[in-house]
């Protein structure tokens, strides 16, 4: 049989095709083999948040969330690797709120978009949330020194020029580290932070707020209006001298107050109220319920309640309701304000508070240089003059100071025929609680520690308190004097018995165990 040669009609293939099987093609010559792992198209891209700092993202660390000025750059993982290095563009959903500059997102008004990044024919999107306003990045109201806060926001940062922060009616501010250095300057008339309706302030991290003009407080509350303060957070409220901590003003009226948590301190400046009014002004109402705050009186000011009066001014505050948290108030070390309570009264002024109501917490309070832990303050020729006392529960320790009750009125110092209506205080009830006051002297002349305080010698004067109730339900009642010429529980001392100091009945509730000890007498369930 007559062998033939076998000859191949295609220079693609090999003998294997002839088999069935396949082989890699052979490159014609100038050819570069195909290789698809060298496309460089986009498939995917993502946003990679991961090397942003945790205090500019959400929770869940998928989303920004930005204070007013904030910048951060943006990084980008693309897919396949080969194309990574693929211009990358971004979009603003909505530039008043982001603007974009290369891969710079900056947070340029409050409110929430996205930002649409783009990598050739792929995109992803972004959700970023601008709820804070940093302060040291604030631009003013056109043609103004003024910021106004208009919706919830959280404000943070140092506050970098002389403005003034106003929150709108009705709007909920969270302060997180805020810093509010105000500078005493007669063009800067304004408070550290000024709520001109309700508001309520959400404390966050440690916050100062110190007021601008010395006649303005740390924070102002307008008249009328209501300001909550809440939150786990720290506040350190002062005026830049003749105001409130948090209140009124130098002869400016303030609305309500009431703090229902956090960490505060409240100092007070010259005649004025830790928390409360100024001089010669009034305030709403002021309600602690939770929190721990500590509350120092200006010169001649309470803790907590009013500011001092003088040539025939009025410094006025409504009551005054504490249930619970931990409250220290202090009057001023000089001249005569109560912890808790009045101020101080000179020449026909006259300082009064509404009643004063302790359900719970606990609650220490001492007058200043004079005047009651709980009550009135010392008066100089005028009148201070507090409403009812009830204390109904919680731990309370009240101090007096320089011929002051612990619980009650305080020294009325003014020269014969010189005083205005003296020092006085409402009626007391002690129906629950532990309760340990404590009356001081005067010249070697003691002020009860529940009821009234010392009256120099005035024919027009008083250290006046109503009856004095302490009910069944009281758990225990310590009262110390610290001279033997007053009452422990009743009056204070009066050298001239034509015009002693006065008080109501009073009345000790059946069953209970009353011992008197010394200057100490000591009430309590058997």
């Amino acid at each position: 049989m007559l062998a033939l040669p076998l000859f191949l009609t295609s220079c693609e293939g090999t003998l294997d095709d002839i088999f069935g099987e396949w082989s890699k093609p052979v490159a014609k010559p100038n050819e570069t083999p195909s290789d698809p792992s060298s496309d460089k198209t986009v498939t995917k891209i993502t946003v990679d948040l991961s090397g942003i700092d945790a205090k500019y993202k959400n929770d869940a660390g998928d989303q920004l969330k930005l204070a007013l000025g904030d910048q951060v750059t943006l990084s980008f993982e693309i897919l396949p690797a080969e194309a990574a290095g693929t211009e990358v563009t971004l979009t603003s959903g909505d530039p008043n709120i982001v603007s974009i500059e290369g891969l710079k997102v900056t947070a340029a008004g409050l409110g929430t978009t996205t930002v649409t990044a783009k990598a050739g024919d792929q995109t992803a999107t972004l959700t970023v949330a601008i709820v804070a306003i940093n302060l040291a990045a604030i631009t003013p109201n056109v043609g103004t020194t003024e910021y106004n806060v208009s919706s919830d926001a959280i404000l943070t940062g140092t506050l970098a020029e002389n403005y003034k922060i106003s929150i709108a009616d009705g709007v909920s501010v969270t302060l997180k580290d805020v810093n509010i250095n105000g500078t005493h300057n007669s063009s800067y008339k304004w408070a550290g932070i000024t709520c001109a309706g309700n508001a309520t302030i959400i404390l966050e991290g440690e916050n100062t707020v110190k007021g601008f003009h010395s006649d303005y407080p740390g924070i102002f509350i307008a008249e009328g209006k209501t300001l909550v303060i809440k939150g786990a957070g720290k506040l350190e409220a002062s005026s830049n001298g003749d105001a409130a901590g948090i209140g009124g003003g130098w002869a400016i009226n303030c609305g309500n107050i009431e703090i229902q948590g956090g960490i505060i301190t409240a100092n007070g400046g010259r005649s004025s109220a830790g928390i409360g009014t100024g001089y010669n002004a009034t305030c709403g109402t002021i309600t602690i319920s939770n929190g721990s705050v500590t509350a120092k009186g200006g010169e001649s000011a309470a803790g907590i309640g009013s500011g001092s009066a003088d040539y025939e001014g009025t410094a006025t505050c409504g009551n005054i309701t504490i249930s619970g948290g931990t409250v220290d108030a202090t009057g001023d070390d000089d001249s005569g304000g109560a912890g808790i309570g009045c101020g101080h009264t000179g020449y026909a002024g006259t300082a009064i508070c509404g009643d004063i109501l302790i359900s719970g917490g606990t609650v220490e309070a001492k007058g200043g240089g004079a005047g009651a832990g709980i009550g009135s303050g010392i008066t100089s020729r005028g009148k201070s003059q507090c409403g009812n006392i009830t204390i109904s529960g919680g731990t309370v320790t009240a101090t007096g100071y320089f011929g002051s009750a612990g619980i009650g009125s305080s020294l009325d110092n003014s020269a014969s025929s010189e005083s205005k209506g003296g020092s006085i205080c409402g009626d007391i009830l002690i129906s629950g609680g532990t309760v340990t006051a404590t009356g001081s002297s005067y010249d070697y002349k003691g002020a009860a520690a529940i009821g009234s305080g010392v009256l120099k010698t005035s024919a027009n004067g008083n250290s006046k308190c109503g009856t004095i109730n302490i009910t069944a339900d009281v758990t225990l009642v310590t009262a110390t004097r610290t001279h033997d010429s007053a009452d422990i529980i009743g009056a204070g001392y009066q050298s001239d018995t034509s015009y002693p100091p006065t008080c109501g009945t009073v009345t000790i509730g059946t069953g209970l165990t009353d011992v008197t000890s010394g200057n100490t007498r000591t009430i309590q369930h058997p």
